[in-house]
């Protein structure tokens, strides 16, 4: 009964040491940024949510770029609910407008997310932006477009935020 002990004991560590070895040779992990990693902070340099928001919104404008670089130019400004919304976006499919200032206060939900107004040649766009907590960054969840002709607002298809 001992033998066997001593034998089972001999395989358990021979299996530890194949497998230890085994990952000696792999490769390392890819630093390289995914979808959904986010990106650095130090890849957007405004703080405020105002700014944030216009910002973001000239990425989102930015109509004249392919799309590889659009996509490049909104994912620092977007929150991970954003990206999930976004990143697929087909850049051709998006109204040119050219970004002007924000209009009034911003609305407030506490201390983690606002609502605001931005103009632009094309009318008013809102901004949504959030952080996950009080000493993250902000960064933008949604972005509503100006209400049709008539005054009403787009359906939301996509799930960003309610329906106004």
């Amino acid at each position: 009964m001992n033998k066997l002990k001593v034998a089972f004991l001999i395989a358990a560590g021979s299996c530890a040491l194949s497998l230890s070895l085994s990952a000696c040779g792999s490769p390392e992990p890819s630093t390289q940024t995914t979808q959904d990693s986010p990106p650095a902070t130090a890849d957007v340099t405004e703080t405020k949510p105002v700014d944030v928001a216009k910002a973001g919104l000239n990425a989102y404008c930015s109509t004249d770029l392919a799309q590889d670089e659009w996509k490049a130019g909104i994912v620092p400004y977007l929150s991970e609910r954003g990206r999930s919304v976004y990143v697929n976006t087909d850049v051709s499919q998006i109204s040119d407008c050219t970004v002007g200032e924000p209009v009034g206060d911003p609305e407030t939900d506490g201390n983690l997310l606002q609502y605001i107004v931005i103009d632009t040649d094309a009318g008013e766009w809102r901004v949504t932006v959030a952080r996950t907590a009080e000493n993250n960054p902000w960064r933008v969840d949604a972005f509503t477009p100006p209400p049709e002709p008539g005054g009403t607002q787009p359906a939301h298809t996509d799930n960003s935020q309610p329906d106004y």
